[in-house]
């Protein structure tokens, strides 16, 4: 049986006094997509940053296909991820065929070659060639969160990040960008984790789920049991409701 592609053990991360993550057991199968679930400041993004080692856990461990992430080489894991940033975060002063192209442009590709590549990875999020002279700000908020998602898969990533992908949309281009997660997944055959709070993207893009709540998974299931779950988070969260074991005081 091979190694889980992420694994993260008994990982915790406090800021002072505020204990975010309180040992956090997870393991995402190579080609897996798992959606991470939980209301605003329960740590999801918390726990993204660990994994990606923008933050430095205070205890447990994560481990990239069965390796230590602490012992890899920043480039060794780095180079082989694709994010998609909750703002999208693409460079202003460049345009869109440069920011879909960086990591090549980076890597010394030919300005020309590299041009034709990120019109090609445009085409495949539905922006035609036109988009790529253009700059970020000339886009609108469904064109530049596809264009970032454009970029985030320019380079065929092994693993694949998304952060709120569908924060500040509405509900027929979250939709949208849904699809384009999960099309893209399945297209890279790549390890995907995505945190969100919308139901949305749990159905259309997560094969499971894990609830986080007080720092801890409370619930992990197939994303097709998250409306009969029998678990009160995760009747509680897809109702909406103020009642339930999780807190609304955060």
């Amino acid at each position: 049986m091979s190694a889980p592609a992420i694994e993260t053990r008994a990982l915790r991360k406090t800021f002072g006094d505020l204990r975010v993550l309180d040992g956090i057991d997870l393991a995402v199968a190579p080609g897996e997509s798992l959606v991470v679930i939980g209301g605003s400041g329960t740590g999801k993004s918390v726990l993204l940053k660990c994994i990606l080692g923008l933050l430095q856990p205070d205890g447990g461990t994560v481990r990239i296909e069965g390796r230590s992430r602490a012992a890899l080489a920043p480039r060794d894991f780095l180079d082989r991820v694709g994010m998609l940033f909750q703002g999208g975060a693409l460079f202003d002063s460049l345009p869109v065929w440069q920011n879909v192209a960086f990591r090549h442009l980076r890597d010394g590709m030919a300005r020309v070659e590299a041009r034709e590549r990120a019109i090609e990875t445009l085409g495949r999020v539905g922006l035609p060639p036109r988009t790529a002279d253009l700059y970020p700000a000339e886009l609108s908020g469904g064109m530049q969160k596809r264009a970032a998602l454009a970029r985030a898969i320019a380079a065929e990533p092994a693993f694949l990040f998304c952060d709120e992908p569908t924060a500040g949309l509405d509900p027929i281009l979250a939709g949208v960008i849904n699809r384009l997660i999960r099309d893209s997944v399945d297209r890279l055959g790549a390890t995907a984790i995505t945190i969100t709070h919308d139901l949305t993207t749990v159905r259309t893009v997560a094969d499971r789920v894990a609830l986080l709540d007080g720092g801890r998974i409370r619930w992990m299931g197939p994303a097709a049991a998250i409306d009969h779950s029998g678990d009160a988070h995760v009747e509680q969260f897809v109702a909406g409701s103020d009642r339930g074991p999780i807190s609304t005081l955060r």
